[in-house]
């Protein structure tokens, strides 16, 4: 009977889907490129100027546009997989927009907090900012890579994965630009220096950080062992606000 009881055991959890968390398992995918970047256009058009969500909104549809050009120049090992997790990364802050607006679905707490910091104007725009990218890179990148059965092990796409982080270097003049229009008054060097770090920082050691969460979360066997890992994600995310609240030289508006 024991015997039995174990064998039982052994088949239900291999017929257990892997990481697809149900937060995430359910959303309509964009299926192309051009399909996101009409969507951004829709959303600034329709958002109102007062709506510090639009900052965050603006920085991705900036740095989105790049990508065209990049895979145009075939500067990517796996082009196909760079594009399904592109649309499927873009597909959960669509959710999380969406789900934040009409409060008809859920959304992580990472991005809680990031919209209650946005409709609480508590802190410099900036600081709105990298709470976004935080809740976006530390929490829904993960999801997101395990989300699309990613080959951890394989280094071209470790590689292609990498490559992404270096869009935001290239644009910061941009982005820095975007951001000056949130600010209420002009962005000083030592304003300048520290959101370009942290950004980088976000884009290069974070990024990572997310890669093996991802792998992390792509070996869950079970629904109880995934809900522990993205428990995990959602903590180092708080743990990673924290440090861009505190360590901020911005003082609260």
């Amino acid at each position: 009977m024991k015997l039995l009881f174990l064998i039982s055991l052994v088949i239900f959890q291999s017929n257990q889907v892997k990481a697809i968390p149900a937060i995430q398992a359910d959303i309509p995918v964009f299926t192309s490129l051009s399909e996101t970047l009409d969507w951004f256009t829709l959303q600034e058009y329709a958002m109102q100027s007062s709506d510090k969500r639009g900052l965050f909104l603006k920085v991705y549809h900036e740095v989105t546009k790049e990508m065209p050009l990049m895979f145009a120049q075939k500067q990517f090992n796996n082009p196909e997989w760079v594009s399904h997790l592109m649309l499927e990364y873009l597909s959960v802050y669509r959710n999380a927009l969406e789900c934040g607006t009409s409060h008809s679905c859920q959304v992580s707490p990472s991005w809680q907090k990031s919209f209650l910091e946005n409709r609480r104007h508590r802190y410099h725009p900036s600081i709105q900012l990298l709470l976004s990218i935080s809740a976006h890179v530390n929490r829904d990148l993960p999801v997101a890579l395990a989300h699309i059965g990613t080959n951890f092990k394989d280094e071209s796409k470790h590689q292609d994965f990498q490559k992404i982080s270096e869009i935001f270097s290239r644009r910061m003049p941009k982005l820095l630009e975007i951001l000056q229009s949130y600010q209420p008054c002009k962005l000083s060097s030592v304003d300048r220096k520290f959101i370009n770090q942290m950004i980088t920082w976000a884009m290069k050691r974070t990024r990572e950080k997310s890669w093996a969460l991802g792998e992390k979360l792509s070996q869950a066997e079970s629904s109880i062992e995934e809900k522990m890992i993205l428990d995990q994600i959602e903590y180092h995310t708080r743990l990673q606000n924290l440090d861009i609240v505190i360590l901020s030289p911005l003082p609260e508006k």
